[in-house]
């Protein structure tokens, strides 16, 4: 079973937090909201470290392509308000997900609160979401 691990808040996918994340985020909904069919969400490489064909093949094994489950997964990780331990989460598809200014907003807020020394963990995200 394919398992992708990331990062709340990435989602460009490079293990990080920043405020390029927030602007995908943003240009993302942008996009939405001006009715772009199928925008994307990744703007990265898909980094396979030289096994793009086995990992591809692996994947189709489960009706996805490694395309999709990387938008997926950016998608998932962007989508700082939801629950990540939810199972009505992890199950939601991207084109079923809230993605919008606020979630960018609450990236830039997670970025800067860990630039100036805040941790960079949950205890940080429940203080921006206020859980």
């Amino acid at each position: 079973v394919p398992a992708l691990i990331g990062v709340k808040g990435d989602t460009d996918l490079n293990g990080t937090v920043n405020a390029s994340d927030a602007s995908s985020t943003l240009a993302y909904y942008a996009k939405l909201s001006a009715h772009v069919k199928d925008p994307k969400i990744y703007r990265g490489e898909f980094l396979t470290n030289g096994k793009a064909d086995e990992y591809t093949s692996k994947l189709a094994a489960y009706g996805i392509t490694g395309v999709d489950i990387i938008e997926e997964l950016s998608a998932f990780l962007s989508d700082v308000d939801e629950n990540e331990f939810s199972e009505d989460n992890w199950k939601m598809k991207k084109v079923d997900r809230t993605l919008d200014a606020l979630d960018a907003s609450r990236i830039l807020a997670f970025y800067a609160y860990y630039s100036t020394g805040k941790p960079a963990d949950i205890t940080t995200w429940n203080l921006i979401l206020k859980k």
